[in-house]
């Protein structure tokens, strides 16, 4: 069975114009990965609302691995929820479709609402909260007479809050309250309100005015970054492993460079459409494809520094594609399973794919480069480098710290 960073491989591989290859149409593993990427993330027709038209008429609807039961409540409200009861995980509604004024679980009889509430629970003791215990819901929307249900948690909390608000009278006031209402941290509120704005630029047409999605400022962030041992620790986990061998690869070009995860796994030996490459007879590295569009995650072109040329060379040598950093003789696409395997084996579990960007920079902070040619090496703005950087510099405040140590007194 195929792993998820292989069926991504496989269809970067793929021939433009021909048909797919054979495992793309039955491998199972190609069959979980659409279903975790797509049909239990998107909104997905399921009945005609004319199928329940009356209060407790419900219908059960598989989709993968989840059955989902949806309802006609008492208030002419049609709902769904996961068709599962909540004190033992048995199936609530076993029958396709029925009609029942409760939904009783046939296990130990826990009874629950049509609106999902839970009524009666027996033996479960004086501090038993029935109020946290009703049937988990599913996102489910009734479209002219069509229901849609979606799987999806990622917008539970939008969906709760705006619900069926319309987009001309979303305000920066609501987005303030929207941030004190949810109480989480910033930077999951900032995810959440940018997953909004996003919503509304897609299915708004060109030329109509979209309203001010007002974010909080942006958290802090955090000074985390390799020590040169810890950097040794990841790579060598990742050189133990077969499975896990290409991702020394991918350390080093991190390390040298500063590159982000996709310039990094997108690099070939030659040019080519879909990223950057190396040129090993100039000594560059061109981060981005020849005329690529160009967006707000600088990529310039550097020069490869002489420690990394010479472990291109030498891959280049061995090589069994064209990529930089291969598996198998493939391209990589994600490198999220095998990351959390060397992280955790080198004893490093809260280092990120990200953190090699940050240590690459500190790193350079650390042994004095200039910061303008720092700012196009890794292509970071300047305003980043020095409010997040530029304090790992050997002359940071150095002029500052100088004429505070003269005590008022001139220079000589």
């Amino acid at each position: 069975m195929l792993s998820e960073s292989d069926v991504l491989s496989t269809l970067m591989r793929r021939t433009p114009g021909w048909s797919l290859q054979q495992d793309l149409y039955c491998d199972a593993g190609v069959f979980r990965a659409d279903m975790e990427r797509i049909w239990y993330r998107e909104w997905l027709f399921a009945i005609p609302a004319c199928e329940i038209p009356k209060a407790g008429n419900y219908v059960v609807h598989e989709v993968g691995a989840y059955s989902v039961v949806i309802v006609r409540g008492a208030d002419g409200e049609v709902r769904a929820f996961h068709n599962t009861c909540r004190h033992r995980g048995s199936v609530l509604c076993r029958a396709n479709k029925g009609s029942n004024p409760r939904l009783v679980c046939p296990y130990h009889q826990w009874t629950y609402e049509i609106d999902g509430r839970l009524l009666w629970a027996r033996d479960m003791g004086p501090d038993f909260d029935a109020s946290r215990h009703g049937l988990k819901p599913v996102h489910c929307r009734d479209v002219s007479g069509l229901v849609y249900i979606c799987l999806g948690y990622a917008i539970d909390a939008l969906d709760s809050w705006w619900g069926d608000l319309p987009v001309q009278e979303i305000t920066e006031e609501l987005c303030g309250l929207y941030v004190q209402k949810r109480g989480v941290a910033v930077s999951t509120v900032r995810r959440e309100l940018g997953c909004l704005r996003a919503a509304i630029n897609h299915a708004l047409p060109a030329g109509v005015a979209r309203p001010t999605i007002w974010m909080p400022d942006r958290p802090p962030a955090r000074d985390v970054w390799l020590t040169r041992q810890q950097a040794a620790a990841l790579i060598r986990a990742a050189r133990r492993r077969p499975e896990t061998r290409h991702l020394a690869r991918f350390i080093l070009i991190g390390l040298y460079t500063g590159s982000r995860k996709t310039v990094i796994l997108g690099l070939k030996w030659k040019p080519h459409s879909a990223g950057g490459h190396v040129d090993l007879a100039t000594g560059m590295l061109y981060r981005k494809s020849t005329g690529a569009r160009i967006t707000k995650k600088r990529a310039p072109a550097i020069r490869i520094p002489p420690k990394l040329l010479a472990h291109l060379r030498r891959w280049h040598k061995t090589r069994r594609s064209d990529w930089i950093v291969e598996f198998r003789g493939c391209g990589v696409a994600c490198v999220k399973n095998a990351w959390h395997t060397i992280k955790t084996a080198a004893g490093l579990p809260k280092v990120t794919r990200h953190t090699l960007r940050h240590t690459a920079i500190t790193w350079a902070m650390q042994a004095g480069m200039d910061m303008w040619q720092a700012t196009g090496f890794f292509g970071v703005s300047m305003e980043t480098l020095l409010n997040e950087y530029a304090h790992h510099h050997p002359d940071f405040q150095s002029d500052a710290v100088a004429a505070a140590n003269r005590a008022g007194r001139r220079a000589a």
